[in-house]
């Protein structure tokens, strides 16, 4: 590789890296949980496609990145207050650093075909969670513009506004 796509290469690295830091610094819990399955579906599909590819090191590489992301998940569940959705989601994190292990060990695609299709399903339930809270806050955000931007009332009973 040359000088020029080396340094290419570094500061479009850094630039992804800067945006990905900025975007999780901003993030509503919810917005991190999707990150999060991003990231650790991300991990899976590169894992995938490294099965069959004779390159072990980068193949441990991405399902230990799947493996860090699923934890990560598993680790921010508040069970004390997370009730059955709570116990859900645990049992399936776990049962996915199993299913990631599996594939590591015997170098099988199955377990990975599996999580991925469970991942990508909860990345959506959780897409629509995001769409619903920032429609929240947006009809939240208007009612106040709403009662801060009318006019002054004059009524028998003084100034409304």
């Amino acid at each position: 590789m040359s000088t020029i796509h080396l340094v290419n290469a570094m500061t479009l690295h850094s630039a992804s890296l800067n945006y990905m830091e900025s975007r999780i610094v901003a993030a509503s819990p919810v917005e991190l949980v999707v990150i999060l399955h991003e990231g650790a579906l991300q991990s899976i599909r590169e894992a995938r496609t490294l099965l069959g590819s004779g390159d072990p090191l980068r193949l441990s590489r991405a399902i230990a990145k799947a493996e860090a992301f699923v934890a990560e998940l598993l680790g921010s569940l508040d069970m004390e207050n997370g009730g059955p959705v709570g116990a859900n989601l645990e049992a399936l994190y776990r049962r996915s650093l199993f299913q990631l292990r599996a594939a590591h060990v015997k170098r099988i695609e199955e377990p990975l075909v599996a999580l991925e299709s469970e991942l990508a399903n909860m990345l959506g339930a959780w897409r629509t969670i995001l769409t619903q809270e920032a429609s929240a806050k947006r009809q939240t955000a208007g009612r106040t513009a709403e009662r801060s931007t009318a006019p002054a009332v004059v009524t028998s009973g003084g100034w409304l506004g």
